[in-house]
């Protein structure tokens, strides 16, 4: 049985909150393994033995798993709550809506460089668009 199939997402999901999420969205931002100073730091965390509670946790979840260097790598990736509107890009973590946006006001610009005088409803379709693509940005 994979890895995969052994993790139940909906005890992840309830048990993915506060700091512990937080631990988990920065490891998945960094994508290299984590000690538990640099967890501790990164976070702004109280104390070494909070960060150690936090990583264990996700260990018990089973989304990380302890290295011979103690050192705490991400074995699942897991889209549960806001990580589900983000997607990996190389090593940035980029919202969705950043690709309806640009391909709204690419959409948009073809359309006035090729048709803008020729109809009586270009300024409508302009303002829709606009309205659009800036709704887009803004989310």
């Amino acid at each position: 049985m994979s890895k995969k199939a052994e993790i139940d997402l909906g005890d992840v999901e309830s048990k993915l909150k506060g700091n512990t999420l937080r631990l988990y969205w920065y490891m998945v931002k960094v994508a290299h393994p984590v000690t538990i100073n640099e967890a501790q730091k990164s976070l702004k965390l109280s104390s070494p033995g909070l960060a150690a509670y936090h990583l264990n946790k996700l260990r018990e979840l089973g989304l990380v798993e302890k290295t011979s260097q103690g050192e705490y790598r991400i074995v699942e990736e897991v889209k549960i709550g806001v990580l589900r509107s983000f997607v990996r890009l190389y090593s940035f973590m980029v919202p969705t809506y950043v690709f309806y946006a640009v391909f709204f006001t690419a959409l948009l610009i073809i359309f006035f460089s090729l048709f803008y005088e020729s109809s009586p409803y270009s300024k409508l379709v302009y303002h829709i668009g606009m309205l659009n693509s800036s709704r887009n940005f803004l989310v």
